[in-house]
């Protein structure tokens, strides 16, 4: 799966865990990941400005 590539990557971690007896999948990016997608936002805001 998608989530799965990234947690692969380093991009987010994964956390399981349990609310009122049910099983919750939570997920954040990491400092890779957050570096990751600005360096992508960049790139395409360069790309959008030199059209």
């Amino acid at each position: 799966s998608h989530l799965r590539a990234l947690e692969e990557a380093g991009y987010i971690r994964m956390e399981k865990s349990f609310i009122n007896r049910k099983p919750n999948t939570s997920y954040s990016i990491t400092d890779d990941g957050m570096e990751s997608f600005s360096s992508h936002l960049k790139a395409l805001e360069e790309l959008i400005r030199n059209q």
